[in-house]
C-alpha cells in the first residue's frame, strides 16, 4: 500500500512541477505575455480605479523601448514570471527584473533617468529569449493621458470590456504551434497523469482494505469492537499518507528548486489523500457489514 500511495503522490507532485515549468516556458516564449493578454488605449489611473473588478494577478505593461517596459500591478502579484536567479517583483516602485545581458554585474539599472534595483534575472536560463529584456516597477512613467498599454491576467478581456465598454480591445496573437502545444497536448498529458494517479490510489485503497479486512474479521471474531478496528486502520492509513506526502513534497521541492519554479502541490496532495481515506473507509464499512 505504501509503495502505491508513494507512486501516486510523487506523480501528482511531478505533474504540478510540469505545469509550473510549462507556464514559465510559455511566458518566456511569448515575451512575458499569456494567451489572455490584450492591447488597449487607456490610462493606468482609470484601470487602477477599478482594481476590484479585475482578477488576482492582473498587471499592466507599458513599452519604453523594444527591450524595456514598465509594469504596474492592478491586483495580486506575478507568479509565473520565468527567472533563473533572484526573486519576482513585489510591486514596490524601483524594483527591476533584467536578463543576463542587461546590467551585467550591476545591482541597479538606469531607465528613463531613474535608477531601479535589480531583484531578479529574467529567463529560465541565462542564455534565453529574455537576456536583453528589462521590466521595472515605475508607475510614474505611465502617462496621464490614454496610451498604448498591454493588460494581462485571468479573463482580462471580458473584465476590461465590462468595465470600459467604449474602449477597443485587441487580443494579442499567439503562434499556432505554441497554442496547439498549450491548448491541446498539455491538457491531454495532464489529464492522463491525473487519471493514472487516481487509478493507482484506488488500487492502493482496494489492496489495503482487502488485506485489512481478513485480519480485522478474525480480530472481530475473538471479541474486538469493529469500530476500534476501523479507527486503527484509518490511523495507520493517515500515517502512511503523511509519510508519502512528505516524500512527494521533498521530491517536488528538489526538482522545482533546480528549475526555479515554485509549484503549489499541497492542495493537490491533500485532495488525493482525502480521496484515499474515503475509499478505504467505504471499503472497510462494507466489510464491517459482512462481519456483523
Amino acid at each position: 500500500m505504501a509503495a502505491l500511495v508513494s507512486i501516486a503522490m510523487v506523480l501528482v507532485a511531478l505533474l504540478s512541477v510540469f505545469s509550473a515549468r510549462k507556464d514559465v516556458l510559455v511566458a518566456e516564449g511569448a515575451d512575458l505575455a499569456t494567451s489572455e493578454s490584450i492591447l488597449v488605449d487607456a490610462r493606468l489611473q482609470d484601470i487602477l480605479a477599478h482594481a476590484d473588478r479585475f482578477a488576482t494577478g492582473t498587471r499592466v505593461f507599458k513599452e519604453i523601448d523594444p527591450d524595456t517596459r514598465v509594469v504596474a500591478f492592478v491586483s495580486g502579484g506575478w507568479t509565473d514570471v520565468p527567472l533563473h536567479a533572484g526573486r519576482a517583483l513585489t510591486g514596490t516602485p524601483g524594483e527591476a527584473l533584467v536578463g543576463a545581458g542587461r546590467a551585467r554585474g550591476e545591482t541597479t539599472i538606469d531607465v528613463a533617468g531613474q535608477r531601479s534595483t535589480v531583484v531578479g534575472r529574467l529567463g529560465v536560463r541565462a542564455a534565453s529569449l529574455l537576456e536583453e529584456q528589462a521590466v521595472i516597477v515605475r508607475p510614474t512613467l505611465f502617462a496621464d493621458t490614454p496610451e498604448r498599454l498591454r493588460v494581462d491576467g485571468p479573463q482580462v478581456a471580458q473584465r476590461f470590456r465590462s468595465v470600459f465598454p467604449d474602449h477597443s480591445v485587441e487580443i494579442v496573437g499567439s503562434g499556432a504551434e505554441r497554442r496547439t502545444n498549450v491548448d491541446v497536448v498539455t491538457p491531454v498529458l495532464t489529464a492522463a497523469g491525473w487519471g493514472a494517479a487516481v487509478v493507482v490510489l484506488i488500487a492502493a485503497a482496494v489492496a489495503a482494505a482487502a488485506a485489512e479486512q481478513r485480519v480485522l474479521r478474525v480480530r472481530n471474531l475473538v471479541g474486538a469492537a469493529p469500530s476500534s478496528l476501523v479507527v486503527g486502520v484509518l490511523l495507520r492509513s493517515v500515517t502512511v499518507l503523511v509519510v508519502c506526502t512528505a516524500a512527494a513534497s521533498v521530491t517536488s521541492s528538489a526538482v522545482a528548486g533546480s528549475l526555479f519554479v515554485r509549484p503549489d502541490v499541497a492542495p493537490c496532495l491533500g485532495a488525493l489523500g482525502c480521496g484515499f481515506l474515503m475509499a478505504v473507509s467505504a471499503l472497510l464499512l462494507t466489510g464491517r457489514r459482512r462481519w456483523n
